[in-house]
Formats: C-alpha cells, structure tokens, sequence
C-alpha cells in the first residue's frame, strides 16, 4: 500500500512540476527530496505502530523538542547584559 500511494504521488507532483514548468533542478532533486522524513514522522505500518507503543505525532515531537532542548548548549543571558541591553533600547525609544 505504502508502495502504491508513493508511486502515485510521485507520479502526481512530475505532473505538477512539468505542467507549472518548474526550475529544472526541481525535478532533478524530487525522488530524493520527497522521501526524507523527520523523526517525529513515522512510517511503521498500524501494527507495528501499535507494537512499538503507539505514539502520537505530537507526543514524538514533544520528545524530539525535548532532547534538543536538553542538548542545548546556549547559556542564559547575564543579568548585568540584560541591564545593559535594556538601557540601550530605552535610549532609542
């Protein structure tokens, strides 16, 4: 099924970009751009999907947010630069 439904939206945006006449490198990249996926979209069929836990899209993107939260390396903004970023603005205003 999967297979199918591929097929046919590949088929479905060749037709669209040759009848919009798109830029040629867009139909160069299609096959290649169309089936990269992010993690938070799963691709298991339902029984495997249910196998592994059934998890929502929006639960998988919270996860996702929250590992890239976590792995984070940006540190907070010193008090005194706040202090200092605030009078600059108030200046300007």
């Amino acid at each position: 099924m999967v297979f199918i439904l591929n097929e046919f939206l590949y088929c479905f945006f060749i037709r669209m970009i040759i009848l919009n006449r798109s830029h040629p490198s867009t139909i160069k990249l299609f096959r290649k751009e169309l089936f990269l996926t992010s993690s938070i979209i799963d691709r298991l069929s339902r029984d495997a999907w249910k196998k592994s836990g059934s998890k929502s899209t929006r639960k998988r993107a919270r996860e996702q947010a929250s590992k890239l939260i976590d792995k984070s390396s940006i540190k907070p903004i010193d008090d005194i630069l706040v202090k200092e970023l605030e009078k600059m603005v108030s200046k300007n205003i």
